[in-house]
């Protein structure tokens, strides 16, 4: 007969309506029972042990009745469904407010069959979500309780959830803000020097501010004297103040409080200040203007001037684009004076300043700039103060002037070859603009003009052209001009005359073998004469010269010609040459003296010329002789010592090196550190069973580790002529393939190869297990060496689809802990390495499964994480994580290397937790894949040492895997890289440390970090190869609001373009990368007349639907506000296509949201745009508030979330300075939530990247660095 099991089998089951419940019935019996679900007034439900029932309907609660049967006899059970009531509260409110607690009350609906058993209640801060919730567990009897340990002034969040003995209530929500509090203290203010009177005292708001501030009070007082304290009360919205009146040579007390609604708080720090005479102020970052062509005027407000003798310093720096000349100047200029003229590096700078006075401002004008040029302009202000001039801290600002024509061909000079032809010469212009596509030649008298091209040899320095069928007697004028892109400047004319009045000559004292030519200055006034040539030939031959270059000063000059024939017929003309003129001689003939021969003279020549020639063969002969004996002997002591050496030495090799001009020999031993691992430490690779030993390689070129305080040095010096130093240092490293690689060539393997000439050394090689086939241990793989690390990598090519189970063998059996991809699958249209990863299923390979985990997409690379099973042995598992770096471009190298460098600490962070090699691939497995061990190695040697060898690194490498680095561009960029990294640092934090190096920070110690934090940035931020060329044109330059900050050519945002419209796709906006995601903002400048339609089109093209605005209306006299909303009493503006309306408007605690309503007039789509205007932020300044700006930004990520997170357009006067600190904050906050961990550095670094000036001043660092806290 059946038995139920009771312990298995439902017998009482809660439910509600709408639920499915499951019915259990567990027996057993023999035979085998049958199960039958049956309900009074539902029949028969089912035929099996469990069952599941929808409750829908009242008729589906109440008692189910499972008969269980066989042939022995039945049993029965019964299990009741019975309906429960869901716990409702009705309300939730608070009942008591105040700065640190809240009183909280709420009421629960009457539930008739099941009392409230427990509560939960739930809070945390708004801005920070759930990150801090706290939970508290309450009786089911409580209705109300208070909550203390609140913040001030915080926007908190409660959740109340109850639950009887069977189900739990929804949710219920409320939000409330705490009172408002005393304030805490201000930041210690900082005074600065205005005049021997007067300073200026500014401070920062206070941490704790507990509310909205009211008002701020300063106080000072002269120090020790409190009879003489004075207070200053102020709105809160200023955070500094001019003080007045003070008197010379005494110390002053300065202190500051700030005032909520409910109080003042406390007072900050004293800030003691004497009142002595100092520098002027810093110049306020001065604005810059165009006032007329090739004119930059640089505009600030001059201080308070307490000195007799106003000076102002000018430093320029430069950098010229397209030659990469680097050069800097400065001078001391009086107001009122100008100065100029300067060379520097083969380069002639004809620039000019003047210092002017307007009112309240100083102006600088700066001329004669030279185009496609990035010019820093540092200015500091300086007065004479007890017998000495007092300088201020320097402000700066870049200026970069627009790609101009190509310039002037250089040194145009003229050269006869024939009484019809001359030879033109000049060198190549400093400036091209583009590709040199090639010269015209112009030439000609005055009625009759011609021109040649030339189209050939364009790439070299010096170019020549022959100028043909020339008449004697007639001036011609020659110019030349360079065709790029655009039609270059023309050479100053250069003048040949000819005739006897222009040059006179005679010539006299003619011997054998040779004739005195004599002439006359040029009559031409004023003229300075660079050279002349004397030109001659017989009467049928060819043109000689001798030219003259010493006593050009005098009026009559004479020289003389040798080495001529006896008796033969010569023609002379002198050429005179000058920068812009020419002088040719008429043409005069004379003939050299003839010699008669004697009679006895010849039957004397041949013996006395027959007994030379003997002499010189038999000391020919005997020199001969001693150099066979001489030779014999070195070739016989050389064996002698081969075979002793043979015999006594232990180590079969000798390194051989050259320095100072000497040659060096010495066995391995000596040359091997155990200090500097990348060297020659490693350069005998060996493997256990394997006998083969490489031999030290013969470095072509001597090399020392570089110290890194010497690399910029270094680097600099390489860079000169295009790199060049970085050229030859390549080519001179070994590319030839050295060692065997026998088991590369065989057949059953070459189809496992990518390439043919990427090969595999013996030596090196990995060999995998052998699974009894031929050729079953094979890989295109070796190992590499890093930093004191012998094998610590594989470098490999990228899996080919055939060796896809031998790869994931190779990380199995190698015990690989990370797997580095530095390649896309496709690029350039070309299959670069196949996908061998699984995405979302586990898949075989071999006698291994890999699962995937994970994986993690960020803006420059994806890390995904994969689990490794043996087949045989389920129990056998590894963790492998891959880290795929998708940044570098399709060819080249990348432009700038901090995202790079990043990408390699996160490698390392992986690395120092879990043991095991590192396999790293690209393609062929050498080029990318060479780079990355090399800056690896390379860091950690700078880490250890303080200084690299580059060179020797590489050059070991190629000993364990030909052609590792493959590319000179690939080299120069290890050593740009190793530089960023040496100037830079590792500026990651992770956030539990983050306030403790803030308080290490505080005070006189941030000052001296933070502009080196700065400077750094300053020192990197620029690359030459980011281009401005759109934002140059003329067409484009009027919708620029500032002419230095335009965007770059790579990132640019394009506007669909108007047929026949040149630039009509420009606007000057950038795209800018967050850390998951590329593209995710728009930064552009506030719009103008020109370019407002261009702006609203840039918002409808790419469907920005939240628009972001980080100025004023009315921020100073200079900038000019253009409002691209309807104003109030405006129902629509229209723009193009477009018309614009405002929904709504609300001005909140630091910022007026709206809604604006997009019309596209022409389709009828209708789009609604926030537009967001932070109002707390003037230009060139600092935030109101730091935590108000936070807010913002998290207000900001709110509203991105509601409307699908598109692009978010984001700008402010010139889209650069506040844009860039805004996206500093929200990338920031994007890192921290991911990975916990802050880098400001290299945020505001990759930003500088994308687009000129992001985060423009020290001001604003500060406040990055403290606004996370």
């Amino acid at each position: 007969k059946p038995v139920i099991d009771t312990t298995r089998s439902s017998i009482g089951i809660a439910a509600q309506k709408g639920e499915t419940v499951v019915l259990k019935c567990n027996a057993t019996g023999n035979p085998l029972p049958t199960f039958e679900w049956k309900k009074r007034d539902l029949g028969t439900v089912g035929f099996k042990p469990t069952i599941t029932i929808k409750i829908s309907k009242p008729a589906d609660f109440g008692k189910y009745s499972c008969v269980v049967s066989n042939s022995v006899g039945t049993t029965t059970r019964v299990v009741t469904v019975f309906e429960v009531d869901k716990p409702i509260i009705e309300s939730l409110q608070v009942t008591s407010l105040e700065p640190k607690s809240v009183h909280l009350t709420w009421k629960i609906g009457r539930s008739t069959k099941y009392p409230i058993e427990d509560q939960e209640l739930m809070y945390f801060l708004e801005e920070k979500s759930k990150k801090n919730e706290k939970t508290i567990k309450l009786k089911g009897t409580k209705r109300s309780y208070k909550i203390h340990m609140l913040i001030p002034y915080s926007e908190y969040v409660v959740r109340l959830k109850v639950r009887n003995r069977f189900v739990s209530s929804d949710q219920k929500e409320i939000s409330f803000t705490t009172a408002t509090a005393r304030p805490g203290p201000p930041g210690r203010p900082n005074v600065q020097f205005r005049d021997p009177t007067s300073v200026r005292v500014a401070w920062n708001t206070p941490k704790e501010a507990n509310g909205k501030l009211v008002e701020y009070i300063l106080e000072y007082s002269v120090a020790n004297d409190s009879s003489s304290v004075k207070e200053i009360r102020m709105s809160a919205t200023k955070t500094s103040l001019d003080v007045e009146n003070l008197k010379r040579g005494m110390r002053y007390k300065f202190k500051v409080k700030a005032t909520t609604s409910a109080g003042s708080g406390d007072f900050s720090k004293d800030y003691l200040f004497w009142m002595n005479f100092q520098a002027p102020s810093i110049p306020e970052p001065p604005n810059v203007t165009i006032p007329s062509a090739n004119v930059y005027r640089l505009v600030w407000n001059k201080p308070n001037s307490a000195g007799n003798l106003v000076k102002v310093l000018v430093s320029l720096e430069w950098r010229i684009k397209h030659v990469g000349k680097i050069g800097q100047d400065e001078k001391e200029i009086l107001v009122g004076k100008n100065v100029g003229s300067r060379t520097r590096r083969d380069i002639t700078f004809d620039w000019q300043a003047e210092v002017t006075d307007y009112g309240s401002k100083r102006a600088l004008d700066l001329m004669g700039l030279f185009p496609n040029t990035i010019y820093k302009v540092s200015i500091k202000e300086g007065w004479e103060g007890k017998g000495e001039i007092l300088w201020s801290t320097e402000t700066s600002k870049e200026i970069i002037t627009p790609e101009g024509v190509p310039s002037q061909p250089r040194d145009l000079t003229v050269d006869m070859l024939s009484d019809a032809s001359i030879l033109l010469s000049w060198k190549r212009p400093l400036y091209i603009g583009g590709k040199l596509k090639k010269y015209i030649v112009f030439y000609g008298t005055d009625n009759d003009k011609k021109e040649k091209e030339l189209k050939s040899g364009l790439e070299n320095e010096n170019a020549t052209m022959v100028v043909d069928g020339l008449t004697s007697k007639k001036k011609y004028d020659m110019q030349v001009q360079a065709i790029g892109d655009k039609h270059g400047l023309m050479t100053n004319i250069v003048e040949l005359k000819q005739g006897s009045g222009i040059l006179k000559m005679s010539v006299d004292s003619q011997t054998k073998d040779s004739f005195t030519v004599s002439w006359r200055k040029p009559a031409t006034p004023s003229i300075k004469i660079d050279d002349y040539r004397i030109y001659y030939r017989t009467v049928n031959g060819k043109w000689k010269s001798k030219n003259i270059t010493s006593g050009l000063d005098n009026k009559t000059l004479s020289a003389k010609v040798t080495g001529l024939t006896s008796g033969e017929l010569y023609q002379v003309k002198i050429q005179a040459r000058s920068k812009r003129q020419v002088f040719l001689s008429e043409k005069q003939e004379v003939r050299s003296a003839i010699v008669q021969a004697r009679e006895d003279d010849e039957t004397n020549y041949v013996p006395m010329f027959g007994g030379i020639i003997a002499g010189v063969l038999i000391f020919a002969f005997v020199i001969i002789i001693v150099a066979m004996f001489v030779r014999y002997n070195y070739r016989k002591r050389q064996r002698n010592q081969r075979h002793s050496g043979q015999a006594s030495r232990t180590t079969p090799n000798v390194l051989i090196t050259r320095e100072n001009g000497h040659t060096h020999m010495s066995s391995p031993s000596d040359h091997l550190s155990s200090d500097s691992p990348g060297s020659e430490k490693y350069l005998r690779p060996e493997r256990k069973g394997n006998s083969v030993q490489v031999p030290l390689k013969v470095l072509s070129k001597s090399t020392k580790p570089i110290p890194v305080s010497n690399l910029l040095e270094y680097c600099t010096d390489h860079r000169q002529d295009g790199n060049k130093g970085f050229a030859e240092e390549f080519k001179s490293i070994d590319t030839g393939v050295k060692y065997s690689y026998e088991e590369c060539k065989k057949p059953v393997n070459k189809p496992k190869n990518r390439y043919a000439n990427i090969v595999t050394y013996d030596h090196t090689r990995v060999c995998l297990s052998n699974l009894r086939d031929n050729g079953s241990d094979y890989i295109n793989a070796n190992y590499v060496d890093g930093y004191n690390c012998q094998e610590k990598f594989i470098a490999t090519q990228g899996p080919v689809a055939s060796t896809f189970n031998d790869f994931w063998r190779m990380v199995w059996e190698q015990n690989c802990a990370a797997i580095v991809m530095v390649t896309n699958l496709i690029e350039k249209g070309k299959v670069k390495c196949q996908k061998y990863w699984p995405v979302t299923e586990a898949e075989l390979f071999g006698s291994l499964t890999v699962n995937p985990i994970e994986e993690w997409e960020l803006t420059d690379y994806t890390i995904r994480k994969f689990q490794l099973q043996q087949n045989n042995n389920s129990e056998l598992t590894r963790d492998v994580a891959q880290f795929h770096y998708t940044a570098w471009p399709d060819h080249g190298v990348p432009v700038h290397p901090s995202r790079l460098l990043a990408f390699i600490r996160r490698v390392k962070s992986y690395s120092r937790v879990a043991t095991g090699k590192i396999l790293v691939h690209c393609s062929a497995g050498v080029g990318r894949t060479g780079t990355f061990i090399a800056l690896d190695a390379l860091l950690d040697q700078m880490k250890v040492e303080a200084v690299v060898d580059i060179y020797k690194f590489v050059s070991h490498m190629r000993t364990q895997r030909s052609l590792m680095v493959q590319t000179e561009a690939q080299y120069s960029f290890i050593y740009e890289a190793i530089l960023e990294a040496s100037i830079c640092g590792d500026t990651e934090i992770p956030v539990p440390d983050y306030l403790e190096k803030l308080q290490t920070l505080e005070e006189d110690d941030q000052d001296e970090f933070l502009p080196k934090e700065f400077q750094n940035l300053n020192i990197v931020s620029v690359d030459e190869k980011e281009t401005c060329v759109s934002g140059l044109i003329p067409e484009n330059q009027k919708k620029n609001r500032c002419s230095s900050i335009l965007p770059y050519d790579s990132n640019r945002v394009k506007l669909w373009p108007y047929p026949d419209e040149i630039g009509s796709d420009y606007i000057n906006a950038s795209f800018i990368d967050g850390y998951r995601n590329r593209e995710i903002f728009i930064a552009t400048q506030a719009p103008l007349k020109e370019s407002v339609e261009d702006f609203w089109r840039m918002i409808w093209e790419y469907e920005c639907y939240v628009l972001i605005m980080l100025l004023n209306e009315r921020e100073d006299d200079e900038f000019q506000f253009l409002q691209y909303w309807p104003s109030r009493g405006e129902e629509y503006i229209t723009f193009g296509l477009l018309m614009v309306e405002v929904e709504s408007e609300e001005e909140l605690d630091s910022y007026v949201q709206r809604i604006l309503k997009c019309t596209n007039t022409k389709s009828g789509e209708v789009r609604r745009i926030y537009h967001v205007n932070y109002i707390g932020w003037v230009d060139h300044g600092v935030p109101v508030s730091a935590s108000s700006l936070l807010n913002f930004v998290r207000e900001v990520v709110k509203l991105e979330q509601r409307t699908g997170n598109g692009l978010t357009l984001v700008h402010c006067s010139d889209g650069s300075g506040r844009v860039g600190s805004f996206a500093t904050i929200y990338i920031a906050l994007e890192r921290m939530k991911l990975e916990n961990i802050i880098d400001l550095f290299s945020i505001v670094r990759n930003l500088r990247t994308q687009r000129i000036g992001m985060v423009e001043n020290i001001e604003h660092m500060q406040i990055l660095l403290r606004i996370d806290t």
